[in-house]
């Protein structure tokens, strides 16, 4: 192994409620990016659909108050090209990506 044992770092993994969201509930999706313009990419990934379908109502904001769904475009955060993060907490699911590609990659996964 490597490295030696003694030199790997040891993570302690914290379990969080999943998020839940009922039907005929209002979604606030918070859209918080300057370097995309996250909207059209929002419509083109199908999330706005599917949470209709699911007979959620989808409202999009810029600010995070209030907001279920986070998405933000930072490649301060994902360094790496077309990478992204997903973290889900019973409150909120964040979502930041490195840049648009990452982004869609990230809508699809959340969708699945």
């Amino acid at each position: 192994l490597w490295p030696p044992v003694k030199q790997q770092k040891q993570f302690a993994i914290t379990v969080q409620p999943p998020l839940r969201l009922s039907s005929n509930e209002t979604v606030l999706v918070c859209i918080s990016s300057i370097e995309v313009d996250i909207f059209p990419l929002l419509l083109e990934s199908g999330l706005v659909e599917v949470l209709d379908q699911l007979g959620l109502q989808v409202q999009v904001k810029r600010s995070a108050a209030g907001a279920r769904i986070s998405i933000c475009v930072d490649s301060n955060i994902c360094p790496s090209r077309h990478s992204y993060s997903i973290q889900v907490r019973s409150d909120v699911t964040v979502i930041v990506a490195a840049d648009s590609t990452g982004l869609l990659y990230a809508l699809y996964t959340f969708m699945q």
